[in-house]
């Protein structure tokens, strides 16, 4: 369909699309004459992340089992606004202002209203249909909920609660009073009523532990244990101040062994008894004789390597070698006969030294032995001490697990009575910045001449366009001769006016009566 058919269709119906326009218009100016004027009262309140959304563990939970879920703000502006939107809020609103007052034409309703009602309600009887009448509270519910408007402004933490009513003092009250009231309703959702458990909770923690404490030094006092770990560390350095010594025992003990060892060899080798003094004076005799004998035994074996052993000067020598020899040794015989001996004083003190020395390694040794029972006796204390450890260590896990619980009860209950105190001063976690004030008379928010005209006219021009259209394609034949000749496929050889029936036929009329 080209412009020229679209502008013919609406020069063909104009009559019709400028009623549809003027109709539009002409409901748009009665709705802005005769429409109750609406005040829209707006109180805005800021949502702040309080302490009623913090992440509380249960008791005895440690902190590392979960994680605390991440508060999104969309979900808490919602849920606030669910908590507005509530059925109990509303409810207390009407009822505190009145339905007398927010609504008098629910409680006194107009005729024509009781009229359109009656007729209802004969048209159902009339069909078989049984209803049940409304209370009148939840027709209130329903009128209130229309005109209660409650929605989050984008990218902020701010809830605008806006009521509409025909009187713009009781509009800001109502919105005021639904502030209010949400405020009242959140600290009885959020608030934590648990103080009096957490008190008992508390009570029998600090008795369990009580109770495991007692168990325990129940225990050390059965088995001697006082401060177990000084007692081990006292224990420990003894065993290594004695293990220190025992070391410097034992190796005094192999030094002494030594010396002793040494000593006796030496007393050994050592005479007991030396010559002290001789009584005669042939020592010089019988040197000079040893140092012929010497000559003679020279001069022997000087002949014996020349000549053979019949030699008479060889066999000469050798007499003599006889004879020196039976003379030195028969002097000898006699000097020692006439020597006097005495204590060798040497050997004395070897043997004086050696019992000094092996009366220190027996002392020693004994010392080693009480030493090593000492470490023994230590050891075996120390394992004692280790068992009995062992065996208190349930006992004292016990101890420090009621310590524990004992402290996180008294961590809640004291986060309890913070919260609790909190309620009772009534510290809400949102803030009322902008309450609601009565609007301007002569500014209502309802009709609004300057939208529903603008709104009236667009859409009168929808619809004026629309009915042409209907119109035209409702129609049986043609507008235009293109439209005949594109249809029939002939051409157009002209076009005959037609006039409408009504002026036909005054003149059909007119030419009778001139020919009567």
């Amino acid at each position: 369909m080209s412009l020229r058919d679209a502008l013919v269709i609406t020069f063909k119906y104009r009559t019709r699309a400028l009623s549809v326009l003027a109709g539009c218009m002409v409901l748009a100016i009665a709705a802005c004459i005769f429409m109750t004027p609406m005040y829209a009262a707006t109180s805005s309140v800021l949502i702040k992340l309080g302490r009623e959304l913090v992440y509380r563990p249960d008791v005895g939970a440690s902190s590392n089992v979960s994680t605390p879920p991440v508060i999104d703000k969309d979900e808490v502006l919602a849920s606030n606004i669910a908590i507005m939107t509530s059925r109990d809020i509303m409810e207390r609103v009407i009822t505190t202002v009145g339905i007398e007052q927010l609504y008098p034409d629910l409680v006194d309703p107009p005729e024509w209203e009781l009229a359109i009602h009656h007729v209802l309600q004969t048209v159902r009887d009339s069909v078989g249909l049984t209803s049940k009448p409304e209370a009148l509270i939840e027709r209130a519910l329903r009128k209130f909920s229309k005109r209660l408007t409650i929605e989050p402004v984008k990218k902020t933490n701010v809830i605008e609660v806006t009521f509409e009513h025909p009187d713009p003092q009781l509009a800001a009250r109502v919105a005021n009073l639904v502030v209010e009231y949400f405020k009242q309703k959140t600290l009885a959702v959020y608030s934590d009523s648990n103080l009096g458990f957490m008190d008992r909770q508390v009570a029998e923690d600090r008795a369990s532990m009580l109770d495991a404490e007692g168990k325990l030094a129940a225990y050390r006092q059965e088995n001697g244990i006082y401060q177990l770990n000084d007692q081990i560390d006292l224990l420990l350095r003894q065993r290594v101040e004695i293990d220190t010594g025992l070391k410097g025992v034992v190796s005094r003990v192999q030094e002494l062994q030594g010396m002793v060892t040494s000593l006796k060899a030496q007393r050994k080798a050592v005479p007991a008894n030396i010559p002290l003094y001789s009584e005669n004076e042939r020592y010089k005799v019988l040197d000079d004789t040893e140092s012929q004998l010497l000559t003679l035994r020279l001069r022997e074996k000087e002949l014996a390597s020349k000549f053979n052993d019949s030699y008479p000067v060889l066999v000469d020598v050798r007499d003599q070698i006889r004879i020196a020899e039976g003379f030195l040794k028969n002097a000898k015989a006699e000097a020692v006969a006439k020597t006097r001996v005495g204590t060798n004083e040497v050997a004395k003190e070897l043997e004086l030294e050696t019992l000094r020395r092996e009366t220190e390694l027996t002392s020693l040794i004994a010392r080693r032995d009480v030493t090593q029972e000492q470490i023994t006796r230590i050891d075996e204390k120390i394992y004692d001490l280790s068992g009995r450890e062992r065996a208190m260590l349930p006992l004292q896990r016990a101890v420090d697990a009621r310590a524990d619980t004992l402290k996180q009860s008294l961590a809640k209950a004291d986060e309890a009575r913070t919260l609790d105190g909190l309620n009772r001063e009534k510290s809400e976690s949102f803030s009322v910045f902008q309450v609601a004030v009565p609007p301007d008379p002569s500014k209502p928010a309802r009709p609004a001449p300057l939208l529903y005209i603008p709104v009236a006219f667009v859409l009168g021009l929808i619809g004026a366009a629309f009915t042409a259209f209907m119109s035209y394609f409702l129609l049986d034949g043609f507008l235009t001769p293109d439209q005949a000749a594109a249809r029939l496929g002939v051409p157009v050889l002209g076009i005959i006016g037609v006039k409408p029936r009504e002026p036909v036929l005054a003149l059909e009329n007119h030419g009778a009566r001139s020919r009567a």
